[in-house]
């Protein structure tokens, strides 16, 4: 039997593996020790990535905002199912469509391809979920179409503005999300003081 240790908290888990999870949609990063997934391993990673993105404070991070109502409303999805549905098949599918698009938020078809619902009020927050994966793919698409900044140009700018090193490997996110306030406080002071 293998053995797996995940990040549950934005306190441990590393800014780099955070960044990981968020360029290749691979929720392996989570993992303390990356290793092969099955598929329990899946649904487990799938909860604590659910719960990560409730609890990242993304600031003015538009895409990870839209990810999370995405989010949000999977979750509500999944428990109104859950409730109120008697055909084991149909929580089966909904659960895998629903992890799916809780990972990569980006494939709205999925929603339509199977059917698992069973109430107008379900049906309700399909429609819900698929607006909102329009518009977490109207923010992914300016993302893409604006210059790419990595983790490493981040890293660079913020040991710049702040005069101190960070070791991307094994700065928390919180940690990280508290450098970036510091930089952008410093740097709003300094245009301040230059006009």
């Amino acid at each position: 039997m293998l053995f797996y240790k995940i990040h549950t908290s934005l306190e441990t888990l590393p800014i780099y593996q955070w960044d990981k999870v968020q360029q290749t949609n691979d929720l392996s990063w989570l993992l303390y020790n990356r290793k092969p997934i099955n598929k329990y391993l899946e649904r487990d990673l799938t909860r604590v990535y659910a719960s990560l993105v409730q609890n990242y404070s993304t600031g003015k991070n538009r895409v990870l905002e839209a990810k999370k109502r995405v989010v949000s409303l999977l979750i509500e999805l999944v428990i109104d199912i859950a409730k109120n549905s008697k055909d084991t098949e149909k929580l089966k599918k909904a659960s895998k469509v629903l992890r799916a698009l809780m990972i990569d938020s980006t494939h709205e078809k999925l929603l339509w391809n199977i059917d698992f619902t069973e109430t107008p009020g379900q049906r309700g927050l399909l429609t819900q979920i698929a607006i909102e994966i329009k518009k977490y793919n109207t923010q992914v698409q300016k993302v893409k179409d604006m210059p790419k900044q990595d983790i490493y140009n981040q890293l660079a700018n913020l040991e710049a503005v702040l005069g101190v090193s960070i070791d991307i490997y094994t700065c928390p996110v919180v940690q990280w999300q508290a450098y970036v306030k510091t930089a952008n406080t410093k740097i709003n002071i300094n245009s301040k003081n230059v006009n």
